[in-house]
């Protein structure tokens, strides 16, 4: 069988050949060397080889070694006929190596343990070198080293094989060869146990993305409508929602806003309050199909007009008719506010953080996730001028934002600011969305006086394709960050 360089993208880093493979220090994806094997043994018995370098001598010292290359042979300290390994220290993230005993009459036992630099067994179970011909081919996910193979006289029971997982049956028709030059460790029947491995090794894999949210980090930056609400990183992606996305309500009859001008007591299509509107009981309705962030307002054809403040109020649904106050937290369709409270004076664009307990609901027929905006008690004739849009509103998301290149979860955030002045005046907010599913992190604060900080324990769930964006929620307003780099950390499952 014969495998091209164009059907595996990195051939002509880490391959000398169709079917040769030299891991080094600097292999970008252990995914893609596992792939390639698959491929290059198939059917029909073909074999591929993974070949290490020589092969350099480790002492354990206190239970430790250090790795400098791909392929090692390890020896006790003091020369003991038993020594336990318990870290392996000098790893990279997605890193190959493979080590055997250095002396047959010395065993090297790897002690099964979670944790940074240590060793995660199959089953949790010690594994035993005793022989020089015994081997462990251990792969860093980040953390810990997971040994993927090992070949023992014991396991074999007098001949070499191949434990890729516990159920490894080593049946398939390829063969996989790993040696080092000159020293064959093994040849063995593994197409099967491959397989399996591949799908346990996207399960359980650990990988850092790198992110460059580019720009100053301020919240009126993105220009969405002219008066952007907090994406930053990119060119902001205007969509137009559908009538059935944008509902009036007086009183407790509904229709859709593009048909407000035949409804009794509105004048314009698109009216969002009707000419003498009453408070608390007409409402504009906005939604969209899955969560969202920031909404634009582009052409608003009567701007609103107010000769109070706090007019407004906002509220989000939570599914069964139930709603609840939505904090916006940047509206720049108000020229001074900009806290929701007197929106569309302008043309502009209303920010905030999606609840966690946002539902869809049904309005009018239309399920949704939905954002409401009704007139505060005792507010109704503050509003005089009554807003009527040009159109449904838009929904904002990165025209380029980061594509997840796999799925799983996001649990750690690292940042990184690049700008010329760190800010000091207030701290930054910020949310990393799924624009794609509406998941986000939660409301991240970036303190001040800081060029870097990081968060752990999030949940943001990610699939491979979905995009994802920063938006600002709280701006420092006097020195900004920017060319912020983030640094995730995702347990990929596929």
């Amino acid at each position: 069988m014969t495998v091209a360089a164009s059907d595996f993208p990195l051939a002509t880093k880490h391959f000398s050949g169709h079917k040769n493979i030299i891991p080094g220090r600097d292999n970008a994806n252990l995914r893609d060397i596992l792939n390639y094997l698959y491929l290059a043994t198939g059917a029909g018995g073909s074999q591929a080889d993974l070949i290490f370098d020589a092969a350099t001598e480790l002492t354990i010292a206190g239970g430790i070694i250090t790795a400098t290359q791909a392929a090692h042979t390890v020896d006790t300290q003091a020369d003991a006929g038993t020594d336990d390994l318990d870290s392996i220290l000098g790893g990279t993230a997605e890193e190959l190596i493979v080590i055997r005993p250095a002396n047959g009459a010395r065993d090297i036992v790897l002690k099964h343990a979670i944790g940074a630099n240590l060793i995660a067994c199959p089953g949790a179970q010690n594994i035993t070198l005793a022989e020089v011909t015994d081997f462990a081919l251990l792969y860093n996910d980040g953390t810990q080293w997971v040994v993927l193979a090992f070949s023992t006289l014991a396991l074999t029971g007098g001949g070499l094989g191949l434990a890729l997982s516990s159920t490894a049956n080593g049946q398939g028709a390829s063969r996989i060869a790993i040696e080092d030059p000159g020293f064959l460790i093994a040849a063995v029947d593994v197409e099967g146990a491959l397989v399996e491995n591949r799908a346990l090794l996207d399960a359980a894999a650990v990988q850092k993305w790198s992110m460059g949210v580019f720009g100053t980090w301020g919240i009126d930056v993105d220009a969405a409508a002219t008066n952007g609400a907090g994406l930053v990183g990119a060119d902001p992606l205007l969509t137009t929602e559908t009538a059935s996305f944008a509902k009036i309500e007086d009183g407790g009859v509904f229709a859709s806003l593009a048909a407000s001008a035949g409804e009794p007591g509105y004048t314009a299509a698109f009216q969002l309050f009707p000419d003498v509107p009453v408070a608390a009981v007409d409402m504009a309705y906005l939604g969209s199909g899955v969560p969202f962030c920031e909404m634009a307002f582009a052409s608003i054809a009567t701007p609103a007009v107010y000769n109070s403040t706090d007019v407004l109020e906002w509220e989000y649904s939570q599914g069964g008719s139930s709603w609840a106050a939505l904090t916006i937290a940047y509206d720049g369709s108000e020229a001074t506010a900009k806290d929701g409270t007197e929106s569309w004076e302008r043309d502009g664009a209303i920010s905030f953080v999606p609840p966690a307990d946002w539902a869809a609901d049904m309005v009018d027929g239309a399920a949704a996730y939905w954002v409401r905006a009704k007139i505060a008690a005792g507010k109704a004739a503050n509003m005089t001028t009554v807003p009527v849009l040009a159109d449904e509103q838009a929904t904002v998301t990165p025209a380029d934002g980061f594509i997840a290149p796999a799925t799983g979860t996001v649990t750690d955030i690292r940042l990184n600011d690049a700008a010329a002045v760190l800010h000091t005046t207030a701290d930054v907010k910020f949310i990393l969305m799924n624009y794609t599913s509406g998941a986000h992190s939660g409301e991240l604060t970036f303190a001040q006086v800081k060029r870097t900080d990081a968060w752990s324990g999030l949940t943001l769930a990610v699939t491979a394709g979905d995009v994802l964006g920063v938006l600002v929620t709280q701006e420092d307003g006097a020195a900004e960050p920017a060319n912020v780099l983030l640094e995730m950390t995702v347990s990929v499952t596929g």
